[in-house]
């Protein structure tokens, strides 16, 4: 694992970002910041950001509503 920041990628244009925890009210801003950082900032043109979500076992209806207005705001 390597620590969020801007202008590392998998491979051109291809960005990974892994959040360890769920996704409720309290930490929904501060994921889609870093996800915003990451998707503005990467070396190059970033085409694909890719969420390893495997460690979200859980979303609430707040972080819900988050992750699709980030998701067409990155769109």
């Amino acid at each position: 694992m390597i620590s969020v920041g801007p202008g590392k990628m998998v491979e051109p244009g291809v960005v990974v970002y892994w959040f360890g925890a769920d996704l409720y009210y309290a930490n929904v801003s501060h994921f889609a910041e870093q996800a915003r950082t990451l998707a503005a900032h990467g070396q190059g043109s970033v085409r694909w950001l890719v969420v390893d979500a495997g460690a979200i076992t859980s979303v609430d209806c707040s972080a819900d509503s988050a992750l699709g207005e980030l998701q067409q705001e990155l769109a």
